[in-house]
């Protein structure tokens, strides 16, 4: 199956992904550590890797975990970038 691009269809993709990440600093906050981030995101790809070996795919939820991966990777890169992530006790 082939899904060629078409202008606007990532609008929706960009904004869901930019709600996850406000959703996900307004109800945890800032990471605290390294390892808690990287607990994080390993988690959601857990979810997202058990949401894809399903037989009867959900593809809705599939699409919401990607989502959640992506927006959990984000905010450890933005910490960082940020200087919210720094240190040796990191």
């Amino acid at each position: 199956m082939s899904i060629s691009w078409t202008p606007g269809r990532e609008e929706k993709v960009i904004t869901d992904f930019c709600v996850e990440i406000n959703f996900g600093i307004k109800k945890f906050g800032d990471y605290r550590s390294y390892h808690e981030a990287y607990a994080v995101i390993l988690e959601e790809v857990d979810e997202l890797w058990d949401a894809l070996k399903t037989k009867d795919r959900d593809y809705d939820h599939i699409y919401e975990e990607a989502i959640q991966v992506a927006a959990t990777s984000y905010r450890l890169a933005e910490e960082i970038y940020l200087g919210k992530l720094s240190g040796e006790n990191k």
